[in-house]
């Protein structure tokens, strides 16, 4: 073998290279940046191996046949702050020559390596990293000194996995990361799990690639399948994936473009899909949320909140969004290992928030459909059960229904609405209260998950209802207010009201906030789907 040192300009410190590294999410994260580069080279088949050294420690492999690097090429990959990639490519993952060296960093604590070999090459280039230096000295800036590069024969090289790899292939690329940091990437059966198995591993952030593109991925010799939202599909529960068979693709995707500035357009397609868990088929709740990909590679390490209506109908929903690098590093903020976690506008004249809750808002009403009927025909017993859960309206009908039918025999319908009224419109005020009974203001909730937007709201009425001429709801220097929930009040909504009302007065009169569990009071309201009576008469109300 032989080896050199390669001088010139070097980019950051070693401090700054260091703390780069600690902005990546998890370890698989920064397996994938290695797996990037191996998609990114052509590659049809990547391994990945881990393997524990003599000294009880374990180093990583990623081996890929690919079209591998000359020897000019791979210096200018190694080195920091240099990039042979195709700015904004559509077709490529990486672009901006810098994640696998953060990524190194993240894994190895003794030296990073490279063996390599295109097509044309006679023999194999070297380049390594001495990621132990870096960590030593964090406020050096030798470069120089961390670097080797150097060219070898096969039967030259030491280390068996590597040369073993590249002599059964063509072309191709071993990356090498030796003795992987226990503080980040713990025991190697801890690994083994987080890059194999883990619900956020490869499995999952490739899982669109792997399906659709002549590329197989190894781990340890066992090959690597699709998981994740639309691969886990399980019969006995209620996994599913919206309009397929619909606009010619049974996929479920839905494909669109998009003219952010007037002169270039852009191909996306998006789809959803529905996830059941243990406890839920999914119909119900307020969960999920946007994982976006890049050129069909996740780049989302956790779901993006807040795009959809908070309607508990559309239940456990992952909203799948594929689009092309030249369209999302326009219009997003990417972090070093090529991960969003938030949806920042990087681009001063385009909403993206607003464009994608635009893009989705006219699908609401039909998954909302589907929901209610798949819940109330094959859903757990707990969401047959919550079925009516999806209106709020749905639960004030049923309480003054309840009401009104108990009072019948006592009094007369004209005594029964002066004492029980649904929907009071509080006079001068759009504001409008759920229901009023003997004198005393109720609003009704399916949950009190949100304590300050539930108890603001009650807030906002209490001038108004202080004022009030039609009901003395003052009492004795009180309001009372009930707060009905369809679900078990939560220890921080507890909490709240109890300081709201400890504290809160306006003038003399003190607010007293009542929580009515529903749950408790009148369970039997909970226990029975929605009938086509109470749909027609809400209906008609609305």
């Amino acid at each position: 073998m032989t080896s050199e040192v390669k001088k010139g300009s070097m980019a950051p410190n070693f401090k700054s290279q260091i703390e780069q590294a600690r902005s990546i999410a998890n370890p698989h994260v920064a397996v994938a940046e290695f797996t990037d580069n191996s998609s990114d080279a052509g590659a049809t088949k990547i391994k990945i191996t881990s393997s524990v050294t003599q000294s009880n420690k374990f180093d990583l492999y990623i081996s890929d046949n690919g079209c591998g690097m000359d020897y000019e090429r791979l210096m200018a990959a190694v080195r920091m702050g240099s990039s042979q990639k195709e700015e904004n490519s559509d077709e490529l993952f990486g672009c901006k020559g810098v994640g696998m060296n953060i990524s190194a960093t993240y894994l190895a604590d003794d030296s990073f390596e490279v063996y390599t070999k295109s097509i044309d090459c006679q023999l194999i280039n070297i380049a390594s990293i001495d990621m132990k230096k870096m960590k030593q000295y964090p406020g050096s800036n030798d470069w120089d000194s961390l670097y080797k590069f150097g060219q070898t024969t096969i039967i030259d090289i030491e280390d068996t996995i590597a040369s073993n790899f590249l002599e059964s292939v063509k072309s191709g690329t071993v990356i090498v990361l030796r003795n992987l940091s226990k503080t980040r990437c713990g025991k190697i059966s801890k690994f083994d799990r987080l890059i194999a198995t883990d619900s956020r591993g490869l499995s999952r952030i490739y899982r669109h690639i792997l399906q659709d593109r002549n590329m197989e991925m190894f781990y340890n010799s066992s090959i690597i399948q699709s998981t994740g939202p639309g691969f886990d599909l399980k019969v006995k529960d209620q996994d599913k994936v919206f309009f397929q068979n619909t606009r010619g693709n049974k996929d479920g995707w839905i494909s669109k473009t998009v003219s952010p500035w007037g002169d270039i357009t852009y191909d996306y397609r998006f789809r959803f899909v529905r996830v059941a868990t243990k406890t839920s088929k999914g119909t119900s709740g307020q969960t999920g949320g946007l994982s976006i990909m890049r050129n069909g590679r996740e780049v989302t390490s956790q779901l993006i909140s807040h795009l959809r209506p908070k309607t508990f109908s559309i239940g456990n929903l992952i909203i799948e969004l594929d689009a092309p690098s030249s369209f999302l590093d326009k219009v997003l903020t990417f972090n070093g290992d090529k991960q969003i976690r938030t949806l920042e506008n990087a681009t001063e004249h385009f909403d993206f928030r607003g464009w994608i809750k635009s893009v989705l808002n006219p699908f609401w009403s039909f998954i909302i459909e589907i929901n209610v009927q798949d819940a109330a025909k094959n859903g757990s017993e707990e969401e047959k059960a919550k079925s009516w859960q999806y209106s709020e309206a749905l639960l004030v009908d049923r309480y003054y229904q309840m009401q009104k039918e108990s009072l019948r025999a006592l009094l007369t319908d004209d005594e029964i609405q002066h004492g029980l009224l649904k929907e009071y419109q509080i006079p001068g005020t759009g504001f409008r209260v759920d229901l009023i009974q003997q004198g005393l203001p109720f609003e009704f909730k399916v949950n009190g998950d949100d304590p300050s937007r539930v108890v603001g709201q009650i807030l906002s009425y209490v001038p108004y209802l202080i004022k009030d001429d039609k009901f003395e709801f003052v009492k004795d220097n009180v309001l009372r207010f009930k707060l009905a929930l369809g679900k078990k009040p939560s220890n921080s909504l507890k909490r709240h009201i109890e300081t709201i009302n400890s504290t809160y007065k306006i003038g003399d009169v003190q607010l007293s906030i009542e929580i009515f569990d529903m749950t408790e009071r009148c369970p039997k309201l909970l226990e029975y789907p929605t009938s086509r009576k109470e749909k027609n008469r809400l209906k008609d109300a609305a």
